[in-house]
């Protein structure tokens, strides 16, 4: 077993810690890297550490860069998964993505849309299962590649919660670039598809002996310095997003809900 050097720069974390071979003895007490002060105080003077000048050019010329459309609007979206399709929602609805955590369900309640109640630091919320709302059919089984969350999403006071195979992140969208969707998108029930964009990924998955992990989205520098140490396959795709009609899909989640 091997003890974390406190004068380390933290990159124990990638040699003895979660991402290393798990050898040091303080993963017995911290459990995770995150909890350690090596990796806390490694955090803390990265942060603190002056700019060099080319670090400050780069930022002026990143913030004074004209990249925006000619009007400038843009939409910002949260962007999930739900068995094969991907979706998307305006950040206003979003309140918060969590771990999941069970759903109770309510005696007398059979519509298979309606999951339960879920418990959110002591607030009950409905818990739907947006796949059913969206397409009465069944739908795939998510792949193996899934990391599930739950997305709360609120208006005026009330809040919902459902389940999401993956979360992708927060994109901002030029309006320019939304589309009318076509007759049929995906698997979801065209009518509440409002529009549809197009957004490139970068997934990537464990290499080690071969089996597939958990496809996510990296930096791209990120990215390509983990598939040089071989740790990772990094593959590059392009695929089109459903943004959902909020203003439908909340009329249905209440009528769930009734």
């Amino acid at each position: 077993m091997t003890t974390p050097d406190a004068t380390l720069d933290g990159s124990c974390r990638l040699q003895i810690g979660v991402w290393g071979d798990r050898s040091c003895a303080a993963l017995r007490e911290h459990t995770h890297c995150r909890n350690c002060p090596v990796y806390v105080d490694s955090g803390r003077r990265l942060l603190d550490r002056p700019p060099s000048a080319g670090q400050i050019e780069d930022w002026q010329q990143r913030l004074t860069a004209k990249d925006l459309p000619a009007d400038g609007a843009r939409t910002a979206v949260v962007v999930f998964r739900i068995g094969t399709e991907w979706l998307a929602l305006p950040t206003a609805l979003l309140r918060e993505v969590i771990d999941p955590v069970p759903a109770h369900r309510v005696p007398h309640r059979r519509d298979p849309r309606f999951a339960g109640l879920v418990n959110v630091r002591g607030e009950l919320m409905p818990c739907i299962e947006l796949g059913r709302v969206l397409n009465p059919a069944p739908s795939a089984a998510p792949s193996a590649q899934s990391w599930p969350r739950l997305l709360i999403i609120e208006r005026q006071g009330e809040a919902w919660a459902f389940r999401v195979d993956d979360v992708d992140g927060v994109h901002q969208i030029p309006r320019g670039d939304l589309r009318t969707p076509p007759v049929t998108v995906g698997q979801g029930a065209p009518s509440f598809a409002a529009q549809v964009f197009s957004l490139a990924f970068t997934f990537v998955s464990l290499a080690e002996g071969g089996a597939q992990g958990r496809a996510v989205q990296l930096d791209a520098v990120q990215a390509q310095l983990r598939a040089a140490a071989g740790a990772i396959k990094v593959q590059r795709v392009s695929g089109d997003i459903v943004l959902l009609d909020d203003e439908l899909l909340l009329l249905a989640l209440r009528e769930v809900c009734q």
